[in-house]
């Protein structure tokens, strides 16, 4: 049962490796430092924070305990085989790991039942996001196993204590998502874990003291692994950029929320929105909410009073199986509940707090999609041990019912393995240019000298790619901008080094005039446009609406309190200079910009088009963007 339930994540890493997969945008960046592992660049904190951009100081993500594990891998098996292998490996142990501690607790058929629950999560994500690098996905299959390791750490499970500090870190130090939520919960087990050694010392001393003794391993197991994963970031912070100290700053003066002011600002009713369209309203965790997530803190979504009856069935049932469970004396049942309890309000809090700059964007609460799985799994294994005649009508028939299970896990697993990518932004447009481009720098500039790397709003996502080049090349390069310099290291600081012997310009539109400039190769951005015929379609519904306008009205509120406003800013003045004549303005690439990079992140309509979506019009614009855009790369001496 195990080996079918991780069997989807180890099929997507060899399905991605050997049709060719590369790594673009965020996880590209990350191959970046994780190359940097093993070189003068090692990396002691993780990727730049975006909401750091509104604050006083530039911050990164705690740590980069991510980019240690996949360090290894990377050198032993390459790039692209390297990130695939060390995710697999990351996410399928995370799941291992689950299902052991509740087997643990609970016995073996209680964890057949939740494998069949993990594997519908593994399902609901998709078969992409469980081997993508980025640290955006890197929470889903581990946020699962903390919940299972604080239930059984609460509940006295000593070696679940260095499962609790593993998960833990990665989760804490890899993405400031869980600020609020990892400390909560291992504080939530920690207490727990206290009060059951207490008043078992009370109830016998001597049996207590020999127990004791006898997990001291596992105490010091969990408290040698704290140490050495925090060790990095306490060296950068005393020592280095002090990451840590700006992050407590940033956090204290309420700057790094820039949409806080705007209509984005969160809301009770909002909060518990996200909560309860995830955990309690069908079709709660699984794959159409996922793709389309039910929850919107700027309109729309699942109606308030829906999820408010959604959530009250929730607590109810969870009541119930807790008073079951008394009536028992089943503590570790308990324990779970609670354990479930302690991570809605967490996550409840998270929601209220806002602690990412980009607002109530679903993708920034993948975790709560782990919650409901955990949630519900409780449910009906409390319903099993709880209802009165129903284990004796199962164990005549176990046999039978294991059979039964047995084949939903296979089932359920099974519909993970096609190509499963719920992504909300698809990125498999990038793919070919990221390789192209990559391929082209690598070739092009060995044994150059540094480089100052530049890139323009349109060819951003890109850069990444144009760095591994470079380092495929073992060519050193500069960056310049202070969120450019934290994401990439001082050491590539180009106003400290002032070193680079040329720029390296990927334009869309900019043609540097420099005397000596050389055009190293252009890149056309090659469509994988899925349904042609819808194309089309909406094609002409936004031409019928560019031809029905005299001037072009924008909703600028969202844009003013974003966090990068300054780029979109630029991007919509541009865009309001633009004629709209011949249709030229669909085909403009900072149009299209809008919508590929702004309305996805801001969930508001910054364009109306009729009868069309925000989805619709996401989903058009990358496809034009890719069907007409060309990127140019440059090489000017300096």
């Amino acid at each position: 049962m195990v080996a079918i339930t991780v069997s989807p994540i180890v099929v997507a890493a060899v399905r991605n490796g050997l049709t060719g997969w590369e790594p673009t945008v965020d996880a590209a960046t990350t191959a970046v430092r994780v190359r940097d592992v093993f070189s003068v660049h090692f990396p002691l904190i993780g990727m730049a924070a975006l909401p750091s951009r509104t604050a006083d100081s530039m911050f990164s993500f705690p740590g980069a305990l991510e980019l240690y594990a996949l360090a290894v891998p990377v050198k032993l098996f390459g790039l692209v085989w390297g990130l695939q292998i060390g995710m697999a490996v990351i996410n399928s142990a995370a799941a291992i790991a689950a299902l052991w501690l509740l087997r643990r607790r609970l016995g073996e058929k209680a964890a057949i039942v939740a494998a069949v629950f993990l594997a519908s999560l593994l399902w609901t994500a998709g078969s992409e996001i469980l081997v993508d690098p980025m640290p955006l996905h890197m929470g889903i299959v581990p946020m699962f196993t903390l919940l299972i390791a604080v239930w059984a750490v609460a509940d006295g499970d000593a070696p679940a204590v260095v499962v609790l500090a593993v998960v833990a870190n990665y989760l804490f130090l890899g993405q400031l998502k869980f600020v609020l939520v990892v400390p909560l919960l291992v504080g939530f087990a920690l207490v727990a874990w206290a009060v059951r050694n207490r008043n078992d010392r009370r109830n016998d001393a001597a049996r207590w003291r020999t127990r004791w003794r006898g997990e001291r391993r596992w105490r010091w197991g969990a408290a040698i692994i704290t140490v050495l994963a925090w060790l990095p970031p306490l060296i950068d912070q005393f020592f280095v950029s002090g990451n840590l100290g700006n992050i407590l700053r940033a956090g204290l003066s309420g700057k790094v929320d820039g949409l806080q002011a705007s209509a984005a600002a969160p809301t009770v009713t909002g909060a518990l929105g996200v909560m309860t369209s995830v955990t309690a309203v069908p079709p709660a965790w699984l794959p159409p909410n996922f793709v389309d997530p039910p929850f919107d803190a700027l309109g729309g979504g699942t109606p308030f009073v829906v999820g408010l009856l959604g959530g009250l069935v929730l607590f109810g049932l969870l009541g119930w199986v807790a008073i079951g469970a008394a009536r028992l004396g089943d503590r570790s049942l308990q324990t779970a509940v609670a354990t479930g309890v302690v991570a809605w309000g967490a996550y409840l809090i998270t929601a209220l707090r806002n602690p990412h700059s980009a607002g109530f964007v679903a993708k920034y609460f993948y975790g709560v999609w782990s919650l409901a799985v955990f949630l519900w799994m409780i449910v009906v294994l409390g319903v099993i041990r709880t209802v009165p005649g129903i284990l004796d009508w199962i164990r005549p028939r176990s046999r039978g019912l294991l059979a039964a299970l047995s084949v939903m896990v296979l089932v359920v697993a099974g519909l993970a393995w096609p190509v499963a990518d719920h992504r909300q932004v698809q990125l498999a447009p990038l793919n070919d240019v990221s390789h192209d481009v990559r391929t082209a720098v690598g070739s092009d500039f060995r044994d150059h000298g540094p480089v100052l790397v530049e890139t323009d709003s349109l060819t951003r996502f890109f850069r990444p790619s144009v760095l591994l080049g470079l380092q495929d090349a073992e060519t050193e390069f500069r960056v310049g901008g202070d969120y450019s310099v934290q994401q990439f290291g001082r050491r590539r600081s180009q106003p400290i080094h002032q070193d680079a012997v040329a720029r390296l310009v990927l334009t869309v539109s900019e043609h540097p005039t420099e005397p000596g400039t050389r055009l190293v190769e252009t890149f056309p951005l090659r469509s994988r446009v899925l349904a042609p015929d819808r194309f089309a379609e909406d094609t002409e519904k936004v031409r019928s609406w560019v031809d029905s306008i005299d001037s072009l009205k924008l909703d600028l509120g969202p844009v003013e309190a974003s966090p990068i406003a300054a780029f979109w800013k630029l991007a919509i003045a541009q865009l309001s200079e633009t004629a709209l004549a011949d249709g030229a303005l669909i085909e403009n690439p900072v149009f299209l910009s809008v919508f590929t990079i702004a309305q996805p992140m801001l969930h508001r309509r910054l364009l109306h088009v009729p009868d069309m979506s925000l989805r619709e019009l996401e989903r058009w614009a990358n496809d034009m963007l890719a069907t007409h855009t060309k990127m140019h790369l440059y090489e000017v001496p300096r």
